[in-house]
């Protein structure tokens, strides 16, 4: 038994070699042992073999849970959350309650791709456009990272690999051509624009005069389309695609491929805990508006003021019991805004012999889908409203060089570049509003765009070389990176609101962004074998981080001139952001037991410092960098990463074909001078700073077992504490300084998990594993720490608040050749009505879904 681990965790080693500089090596196609078995292609194995926290997914993984939306694939890992996933047409991953910013920064074939996204009150998420279709491999390394991608890590750093040539040929061919198409349930095609969902939670009742003939009755209770409790329901109404062709030469391969994906918005679950309505308040209202009179135009230095249309009315206002959330939609209703329209293409050329290797790839997006604000369904009376949809196209060029001729070289080259231009069009359109005398509207239209055009760039060049030390190997990794980014605005702004029939003024300064950021790191890793069962690991990191904004602050001064006639003078100065220059290095220490070969325990500590994103340093909404007391420098944030964990992986235990592993890992994760929106005493606005701290503490553990016939994996996470702390800038004398639950102006109540997760998936293989067959449980208990208690200070910012709630799937997959795979899955069995854990856009998660799939090699 102990030959047959030992080979499984050098064979690990090499895949993870392998993947990590670009070669084309697949884990199943290694001999293994005497007697093949199905789980010697898992590439979880490596979760168990590799130290520390990881966690693996492969192409089968990828398919077989990839859901309603995008980033239902990543669902499931321990200590992993995919926030805002039905909101955003993109992932945002959540690892560990590190979260947006580049903290948890995400890798597709080397090449960074993280788009900022402004979500009004709710704060800010960070992004990543993809096609789970065209994805092979993932690599999920939670906490500090020691590797040379893991700049600014603070959370962890995810890894995909688009497929490769062995994902398309067949064994005995040397070309392939794979096709896929699939089809799901409970969705209906996108109805007409500004239709309207949920519960309206404040209407006008009854019009008792309506002089102005603008006065119009309404009901809290919208129309929508709703669930029929067909498992089919439109099944072929949404629909996805893919086509690859691959060659393979001697030292070369190519891959080429194109992905279609049509998804109308889903239907909510109808069983669960959703918003109950208590009661109705009715009162009458005099003089209530119920419209603009543009023929009635009032002056108010630079401010236009029209007058209103007025009307005495009944206004209803809904009441409801104990609020699970903030989000109004019933019980197997439409939820608008969750469509998606997504068109991929991929292009791959690897060239390699004994000693060189080098790739080149081009993975293009383009998609178009649905968002909301979490105000509008949370403090907009008027309710959701299906809108035109979002606009994304994402453009990423990624190349690598290895040499490798000896045990002193090891060297890798990478370079990327990442062009993302986006464009949000946000529907607020109210029906009826009430104004006030210090009210400025110019019409009940309050839709508004905005756009940005990020560019990314970063080269990496680092070596391994191995020795020998006092008999001993000791292997070194060191190298150096650079990466800049830059926001633009695009040249035809004036042109896509136009296009979108959006009123002229939707988009303004505080909506665009531009600037740029630069940043230099130097790292140097060391392992070393002490003895047979003790190894450690210890490293440094420099870098070095510079951002420029050029976006200017204008600041109105007025002041009385006498001469030659009294009169008010008014200037605007314009006042731009110092640059902001910032250095840091961070160590770290890792140390490893292995009493045998089948088992491990680390103990690690690690510092990672990540400098403020290039979204939170410059001037826009949410992220103002101006008080009364001038410009706030904002630090760099300090994580403290403390880890203690074991890995167990046996094989074959009680004579007969198994694999048997364990992983338990304890975290405490504490941040220093943490970067989030808040309140600041010397300031109008909500802006980025330095919060004292931020803490989560916790126990992750998995455990998977495998007979070949038979299969079990288990996930747990359990969180034991939270605290996020205030610095002076934003206490006054007798405020309370921390809090468990976030604090006030701040996103970070969105990053609070819940306290406990729990995944079981079992499953069997049958008829020589040409069928495999298994269910997926999985529990999401409430928030750490609910956004109604009184240790969560999280005013302006409409936190989803959930209950708890379990969720069941199913799958199979058969394959009667090697050519042909045809597989179904019914995920969300029960059909729940829920809001997923930290989940920014306050909609309801999908009901039953039946999804049909298959794939066909020629």
């Amino acid at each position: 038994m102990h030959k047959q681990v030992n080979t499984l965790y050098k064979v690990a080693l090499l895949t993870i070699f392998g993947c990590a500089y670009g070669e084309e090596i697949v884990f199943d196609t290694l001999d293994v042992s005497a007697n093949q078995m199905p789980y010697h292609g898992k590439s979880n194995l490596k979760s168990y073999l590799k130290t520390g926290s990881f966690s693996y997914l492969d192409n089968q993984d990828i398919t077989r849970f990839r859901g309603s939306s995008v980033g239902d694939f990543l669902s499931g890992i321990p200590g992993v959350m995919v926030t805002n996933k039905r909101n955003s047409g993109a992932i945002t991953v959540n690892i560990r309650g590190i979260q947006n910013e580049n903290r948890v920064p995400i890798y597709i074939d080397g090449a960074l791709q993280s788009i900022p996204s402004w979500q009004g009150y709710a704060g800010s998420s960070t992004r990543t456009y993809l096609d789970p279709d065209l994805i092979s491999q993932v690599e999920i390394e939670k906490g500090v990272s020691f590797a040379g991608d893991g700049v600014g890590a603070t959370g962890g750093v995810v890894r995909l690999s688009t497929i490769n040539y062995k994902d398309v040929i067949k064994d005995d061919k040397d070309w392939g051509l794979r096709i896929r198409g699939g089809t799901m349930s409970n969705t209906r095609k996108k109805p007409p624009l500004y239709q309207r969902g949920g519960y309206r939670t404040k209407w006008v009742d009854k019009c008792l005069t309506n002089d102005s003939g603008k006065c119009k009755e309404q009901t809290y209770d919208t129309p929508a389309n709703y669930q029929n409790g067909n498992l089919f329901q439109n099944l072929g109404d949404s629909w996805n695609g893919s086509v690859a062709f691959a060659k393979k030469w001697e030292n070369a391969d190519i891959v080429l491929a194109y992905a279609r994906k049509y998804q109308g918005n889903y239907f909510a679950g109808k069983h669960g805990n959703n918003t109950k309505i208590s009661g109705i308040e009715k009162h009458k209202e005099e003089d209530f508006t119920v419209g603009i009179n543009k023929d009635e135009v009032y002056h108010y230095g630079p401010y236009i003021r029209y007058g209103t249309y007025d009307e005495d009315v009944i206004l209803g206002k809904l009441k409801f019991h104990e609020n699970p959330g903030y989000t109004y939609f019933r019980s197997g209703e439409e939820v608008l805004n969750t469509f998606q329209e997504n068109k991929s293409y991929l292009a791959k050329l690897n060239l390699y012999n004994d000693y060189h290797a080098f790739n080149i790839s081009y993975l293009g997006y383009r998609s178009k889908f649905g968002e909301l604000m979490p105000s509008q369904t949370s403090i907009r009376s008027d309710g959701a409203l299906q809108g035109e949809g979002n606009e994304v196209e994402v453009d990423t060029f990624s190349s690598a060089y290895k040499y490798n001729p000896n045990e002193y070289i090891n060297l890798k080259l990478n370079t990327y570049y990442t062009k993302n231009d986006t464009s949000f069009f946000m529907p607020f359109v109210e029906d009826q509003i009430e104004l006030n005398e210090s009210s400025f509207h110019t019409s009940h239209d309050s839709r508004y765009a905005y756009f940005i055009i990020s560019h990314q760039k970063g080269i990496g060049l680092e070596n391994t070389t191995n020795l020998i030390l006092f008999d001993r190997p000791l292997s070194l990794n060191y190298g150096v990176s650079y990466s800049y980014e830059k926001f633009t605005q695009p040249k035809d702004k004036d042109d896509r609101i136009k296009a979108k029939n959006y009123p002229a003024n939707s988009s303004g300064p505080l909506f665009e962004r531009h600037a740029k950021r630069d940043e230099k790191s130097v790292f140097l890793w060391a392992n070393y074998e002490i003895t047979d069962k003790l190894i450690a690991d210890a490293g440094l990191r420099y870098i070095n981080t510079t951002i420029k904004d050029y976006m200017p602050l204008v600041k109105q001064e007025q002041k009385l001139v006498i001469h030659p006639t009294p009169h008010i003078e008014t200037r605007y100065i314009n006042i731009y952001t110092p640059e902001l220059k910032n250095n840091a290095i961070s160590p770290a220490f890792m140390l490893t037991y292995k009493p045998i070969d089948e088992i491990s325990f680390y103990i690690k500590y690690a510092q990672a410092v990540r400098n403020p994103s290039l979204f939170q340093a410059s001037k826009g909404w949410s992220q103002q960098n101006y008080s009364d007391g001038g410009f706030v420098k904002l630090k760099p944030e300090r994580q403290h990463n403390f880890e203690i964990g074991t890995n167990l992986l046996f094989e074959n235990l009680y004579g007969f074909n198994n694999v048997f592993g364990v992983k338990f890992a304890f975290f405490n994760n504490y941040t220093k001078d943490y970067l989030t929106r808040t309140n600041i005493l010397k300031s109008d606005f909500q802006q980025t700073t330095n919060i004292k701290s931020a803490l989560f503490r916790g126990l992750e553990s998995s455990l998977y077992f495998d007979t070949g016939g038979f299969y079990t994996n288990l996930g747990l996470t359990r969180y034991l504490d939270t605290k996020f702390c205030k610095s002076g800038t934003s206490l006054k004398d007798g405020d309370k300084e921390c809090f468990r639950g976030g604090i006030s102006g701040s996103n970070l109540a969105n990053a609070v998990p819940p306290k406990t997760t729990l995944f079981t998936t079992i499953g069997t293989r049958l008829f020589n594993n040409a069928l495999d067959m298994g269910a997926r449980l999985s529990y999401y208990s409430k928030r750490f720490v609910s956004i109604f208690d009184s240790s969560s200070e999280v005013s302006e910012t409409y936190s989803a608040q959930w209950d708890s709630h379990s969720i069941v799937d199913l799958y199979a997959s058969y394959k009667p050749n090697d050519s042909l795979t045809i597989s179904a899955a019914i995920d969300n069995l029960t059909n729940r009505y829920y809001i997923d854990a930290n989940n920014m856009s306050l909609s309801p998660a999908p009901g039953r879904t039946f999804r049909l799939d298959f794939e066909y090699k020629f």
